[in-house]
């Protein structure tokens, strides 16, 4: 699996600064397929990444960081 966050160029929340969304994503990269998809809160990706994670069924298994 692979966790990756990015910045969503052109969509900005209403009333909100004029900062872009950011969103984690994970990744199955041998079946080419998204598993989650989570909003950075405050555009925090260390945080976000650690919810997205929180929503998939890992028991059992070693999760690494790498940067």
């Amino acid at each position: 699996m692979a966790v990756d966050g990015k910045a969503v160029r052109g969509a900005y929340e209403r009333g909100g600064k004029a900062t872009p969304l950011h969103l984690v994503n994970v990744f199955a990269v041998e079946t080419r397929m998204a598993l989650a998809q989570q909003k950075a809160p405050g555009r925090n990706e260390t945080v976000g990444a650690l919810e997205v994670l929180d929503l998939l069924s890992l028991e059992g298994c070693i999760v690494t960081y790498k940067v």
